[in-house]
Formats: structure tokens, sequence, C-alpha cells
């Protein structure tokens, strides 16, 4: 497992640098999750001051970036975290789509045709399959506690999933306000929630253009998200579990906003900020990859 060379990053930011896809935007708008839009540049980050370690001594020392970022991690169970936004509780956008999909496969179990959905929502975060599993869960009372039934499953005993939208033009489970704490405890219990099986396998094979950040990690099980707050500055959103050296499978979530708002310099932010926490999560202790939950 390496970091990838500095030409790749260059030819990742370029392939971004017209246009970007999968905003959690409601597909009643006419703009699919398999589509694209145009790369908005909102005013600066709002939400405070420079990236840097807490005062606690399991803080990440994270470098100074063009923006603002957060990490949090799980080594033996203890919570180590760093970065401006690492207290960060924000719209999951597609990161939701993790336990949404497992909540879909788990009420109609065998149906392959959710199955498809559930790979197209994962594997390259499509909009419109991830509106079809919400769909297939009943009305959205009833599709919000379900997902978030799957979060209760997997240890996240605060999350509330909204049931009504809280932006028009994105879709309710995007706007489902995670912390990274909640998404590292999530990640944690992954492998342990019914049903989370074919769900794991598809975070396994994120496609190559969202494959950025945590994805540079060989063997990585990740969901990635992203979308503009109200003042149009993009939030770039990562978690999953990322294979250790002692065969262990370490929970992350990070997160990362650039200070010209935009979402190819957040995705810049990203990399570095992940790239300086390489080996802090290589070296830690996480949970088993496989075996008795």
């Amino acid at each position: 497992m390496g970091w990838a060379t500095s030409g790749v990053v260059a030819m990742s930011l370029l392939l971004t640098g017209c246009v970007i896809g999968d905003v959690d935007r409601d597909s009643s708008t006419g703009t699919s999750d398999a589509g694209t839009v145009a790369v908005t540049t909102g005013p600066a980050p709002t939400t405070g001051g420079e990236p840097g370690p807490t005062a606690d001594s399991e803080s990440l020392d994270l470098p100074t970036v063009p923006g603002e970022a957060g990490v949090v991690l799980l080594d033996a169970g203890d919570e180590r975290s760093g970065g401006s936004l690492a207290d960060l509780s924000d719209a999951a956008w597609s990161t939701s789509k993790v336990p949404l999909a497992i909540a879909a496969l788990n009420n109609a179990p065998g149906d392959e045709t959710l199955a498809g959905q559930m790979r197209l929502a994962i594997t390259v975060s499509d909009n419109d399959a991830a509106e079809a599993l919400w769909a297939s869960l009943g009305g959205p009372a009833d599709a919000a506690a379900a997902v978030q039934d799957v979060l209760r499953d997997g240890g996240d005993m605060t999350t509330t999933v909204p049931a009504e939208k809280r932006r028009a033009e994105f879709s309710t489970f995007g706007q489902t306000a995670w912390t990274l704490d909640d998404q590292a405890t999530f990640a944690s219990e992954l492998r342990c929630i019914s049903g989370s099986g074919p769900v794991l396998d598809a975070m396994g094979h994120v496609s190559s253009d969202q494959s950025y950040g945590l994805g540079r990690f060989d063997g990585a099980r990740f969901k990635g998200g992203w979308g503009p707050g109200e003042d149009g500055t993009y939030l770039l959103r990562q978690f999953g579990l990322i294979p250790a050296q002692d065969g262990t499978m370490v929970p992350v979530a990070v997160a990362a906003t650039a200070t010209d708002g935009s979402y190819e310099s957040a995705q810049g932010v990203l990399d570095q900020i992940v790239e300086s926490v390489w080996d802090t999560v290589a070296g830690a202790h996480g949970v088993a990859a496989d075996g008795d939950c």
C-alpha cells in the first residue's frame, strides 16, 4: 500500500477541473447522480480558523492547508482526531447512501433490481438509484426510520435521519447531519450489521474518478459525498474502513473544504490531509477484517 504519485493527483485534479458529478440533488430537478453539474465557487468557508491539533493527547497533527479539514479515526477502539472540522456536524451528502443501501436490501432481500441500484448508488454514487432505494422503504417517515435503525445497529445512537427535505433541491437522506465521530463509530461496526456484506463489497469498487482521498489506500472500503453549503462552499466527505499493516481495518472519517469554496480545490485539500495521516492509519489497530462479530 502506498500513496499515489503526484502525477496521478495532478491528473485527478485536471479531470475534475471542469465538471463534477454526484451532488445529492433530487432527481426531480433533472440532475441525476450519474450526471454532472458545473463547478461553483462560493465564498471562503465560515467555520473557523486553521486546521490543527486539539489539546487532546490523542490528537492528530494535521498540516496547514488552503482551507479546512478534519479527521477522526479509531485506533484500538480509541478515538484520534484533528483539524478544525473534526467536530463537524453537517450534511452527510452521498456518504448517507451506505446505511440507506443496507436498509433497502434488508427490506427486500433477494430483490435483484434493488441490488443493482445499490451498486450504482455506492460505486458511482448514482442519485437516481439512491432515490429508488429510498422509495422502496415506503413513505418518507418509514424510509427515515429504516435508515436510522441501520445507524443504531452500527452503534450510532445520536444521528437523526430527516423525513422531510431540509433543502428543496437536494435529497432528504443526503441532508442528514452526520458527525465524523459517529461515522467512524458506524464504520467500526459496519461489517457486523445484518445485510451489510454486499454494500461493503461495493464500497471496495468505487469508480476511479471518485477514488481520491481514502480511495488511494489499497483495499479501502469507503464512500464519499460532496455538495455546496448554503454559501456555495463545497464540503467533501469520506468514511470507511482502511487496511492497516497488522491486517485489521481502521475506521476513518474525513472532511474538507477549500478557501476558494470550489470542489476541485477541496479535493486537493482532502488528498493532502489523507496523505498526512497515511502512516498513522497504516500503523493503527482497527477492527477485524473478517471472522465472527
